[in-house]
């Protein structure tokens, strides 16, 4: 084999391992947290909302990297549910964070009431023990 065919087949490897490595190292970082930041971000996830609007949302609000990320993440794991509502997030949260939270529906909530019913128990006592 010619000298020439083998430097250039070498050097057409060596660029395919070094894309791909840079690949998976770019990807790698984009799902990471962002920073230490724990502060809460709320996060609004309307009805219907799509990956990619929630993945360009989270990234305009600085809560991941990238969103081509977070679409390729969503896709790998083959994700599909998430839940509108508003979310409290942070800069500290990973895209695998990210995405387990907002598939759940724990939403920011304001003014939440508890109200236990006990069985057997009439209105007049529920509101004389619980109203406190």
């Amino acid at each position: 084999m010619n000298k020439k065919v083998i430097i250039i087949v070498s050097v057409i490897v060596a660029i395919i391992l070094i894309t791909i490595l840079s690949g998976i190292i770019w990807y790698n970082i984009s799902i990471s947290p962002i920073g230490d930041d724990s502060n809460k971000y709320t996060v609004e996830i309307p009805i219907g909302s799509s990956v990619n609007t929630i993945a360009d949302q989270l990234e305009n609000q600085g809560i991941i990297h990238n969103s081509l990320a977070f679409r390729l993440y969503v896709k790998m794991h083959n994700i599909s549910n998430f839940q509108a509502g508003n979310y409290e997030l942070s800069k500290n949260m990973s895209v695998a964070e990210i995405t387990e939270l907002l598939q759940t529906g724990k939403v920011k909530s304001k003014n939440v009431v508890s109200i236990t019913f006990v069985e057997g128990k009439n209105m007049r006592w529920i509101a004389r023990n619980n109203c406190r």
